[in-house]
């Protein structure tokens, strides 16, 4: 992961991931290093291991509370849970 900088200002980013070697696009290694330099409190969140500390209540409710406000994400939600009947 690569950034060049001229005065305060990014000039050229450059990551060995396949996202953006392939693709050529800014990658989430992009991101987590710009956001750790303007933010030096900021830490990626392992969302795994978030997921799995909540209990199933803090889970069900988490969901409810996130599919009722995005549309999009109910219906993915739905047709994941159509296809694995």
């Amino acid at each position: 992961m690569e950034i060049d900088f001229s005065d305060d200002e990014i000039t050229g980013m450059n990551c060995t991931c396949p996202y953006c070697q392939d693709e050529g696009y800014d990658c989430k290694h992009m991101v987590a290093v710009i956001l750790a330099l303007i933010n030096p409190n900021f830490k990626e969140i392992d969302v795994k291991k978030l997921v799995e500390s909540a209990s199933d209540e803090q889970r069900t409710q988490f969901l409810q509370k996130v599919l009722e406000n995005n549309y999009s994400l109910a219906l993915q939600f739905k047709t994941l849970i159509e296809e694995s009947v």
